[in-house]
C-alpha cells in the first residue's frame, strides 16, 4: 500500500480451499481497496487471511511496524442477533461461538462488543482441538488488547493451537512474537518450528522469517544450507527479502551470477536493499558486464524507498 493509501501490489501465498476464480476475484477487488494513507516510505504490506469455512482475518499491517493494529475479526456467517446462533454456541458449537463472536468484534455490528466477544472467544478456543480460526481471532484479540488487556504470552499459545490446525496466519504471528520477544520471552527454537509449519503451509513470510533464523545464527546454530531453500521459496511467492538473503548465500558461495539475478528478482518486488545490492553489482560488473546506468537508476529507486545507504550512488557501496 503506497503512501496515498492505494494498493500498488497484491500477492497470493496460499490458495487453500479457494477456487481460482474465487481467488482471482478477491485479489482484483483489494485492487480497488480504500487504506488510509501513511508516511511510510517503503510502503506497508498488510495480510489479509480468508477462509472458505466463514472466518477473515481483517486487513492488519505486518511488515511496517513491529507490533500491528488491532484488526476486527469479519465473518460471512449469520449475524450476532441470529437466535440460532447464540442458541447453538450456547450448546457448545465452537464454530457458532466463532461466528457469533467475529460478527461483535465489527464495528457497524447492531451488538458491537470486543469484551463479549473475547468471552465468546474463549468459548470458542477451549483447547488444541478448537476451530482455527477461533483460535486465530482470540490471539489476536490478546495480542492487541481487544476486548481486555494485551496479553502476548496468552496470545502466543492461542496461535500455536491455531497453528497447529493450520492457520498459517497464526504460525507467522507466534513465530515473529517469539523471535523478537515482543511481550515474550524469545526463543529462536519455537519461533523457527512456528515459521517452518507456516512455510509448509504455504505463508511465503513464514519460509523467508525460518530461513532468517537459520542464517543469523543468533541462538539456534547457523545453518545456511538449511536456510538458503527457504529463502528461496519465499522468493519465489514475491518477498523480496527472500531474494536478499538467499542472494546473500550465493555470494557466500561465490556464485555472483546466481546472487545479482536473485537481487533483481527482489528488486523487481521492490526490496530496497536488494534495489542496493543489485547496484553495487552491477556497478563494479560482478556476475554480470559493468551497467553503470541500470547501478544509479536501481539505486535511485532505493534512495527513493528509504535505503539511506543507496543515497550516496552505487560508486560508494
Amino acid at each position: 500500500i503506497n503512501c496515498s493509501g492505494r494498493v500498488d501490489d497484491v500477492v497470493a501465498y496460499h490458495g487453500g480451499g479457494l477456487g481460482p476464480d474465487a481467488a482471482a476475484c478477491v485479489m482484483d477487488s483489494l485492487h480497488y481497496a480504500a487504506f488510509p494513507a501513511h508516511d511510510e516510505s517503503a510502503g506497508i504490506w498488510v495480510s489479509l487471511v480468508v477462509e472458505p469455512t466463514a472466518t477473515v482475518a481483517a486487513p492488519m499491517r505486518v511488515a511496517a511496524t513491529d507490533a500491528p493494529p488491532v484488526a476486527a475479526a469479519l465473518t460471512e456467517a449469520a449475524a450476532c442477533d441470529d437466535p440460532a446462533v447464540r442458541s447453538a454456541c450456547s450448546q457448545g458449537d465452537r464454530e457458532a461461538c466463532a461466528s457469533l463472536a467475529a460478527a461483535m468484534l465489527q464495528s457497524d455490528s447492531t451488538c458491537y462488543g470486543p469484551s463479549e466477544a473475547r468471552r465468546t472467544l474463549l468459548l470458542a478456543c477451549p483447547d488444541g482441538s478448537s476451530p482455527a480460526g477461533a483460535c486465530l481471532m482470540l490471539g489476536q484479540a490478546f495480542e492487541e488488547g481487544v476486548g481486555g488487556e494485551r496479553d502476548r504470552t496468552s496470545a502466543s499459545g492461542y496461535y500455536d493451537w491455531a497453528c497447529l490446525a493450520g492457520a498459517a496466519e497464526a504460525c507467522w504471528r507466534r513465530g515473529t512474537l517469539l523471535s523478537r520477544g515482543v511481550g515474550v520471552r524469545r526463543n529462536d527454537e519455537l519461533a523457527l518450528k512456528s515459521h517452518q509449519t507456516g512455510c509448509e503451509l504455504g505463508d511465503a513470510r513464514c519460509c523467508q522469517a525460518a530461513g532468517f533464523i537459520l542464517d543469523e545464527g543468533a541462538i539456534v546454530a547457523r545453518d545456511a544450507e538449511a536456510a538458503l531453500p527457504l529463502y528461496q521459496r519465499a522468493c519465489e511467492a514475491g518477498v523480496g527479502d527472500g531474494c536478499v538473503g538467499a542472494g546473500r548465500l550465493l555470494e557466500e558461495r561465490d556464485d555472483h551470477t546466481g546472487a545479482l539475478a536473485l537481487y533483481e528478482e527482489g528488486a523487481g518486488f521492490g526490496s530496497a536493499e536488494a534495489m542496493r545490492r543489485a547496484a553495487r553489482m552491477l556497478w563494479n560488473g560482478i556476475g554480470a558486464d559493468a551497467d553503470k546506468k541500470r547501478a544509479k537508476a536501481l539505486c535511485a529507486d532505493a534512495c527513493q524507498a528509504g535505503d539511506s545507504a543507496a543515497c550516496r550512488g552505487p560508486q560508494y557501496l
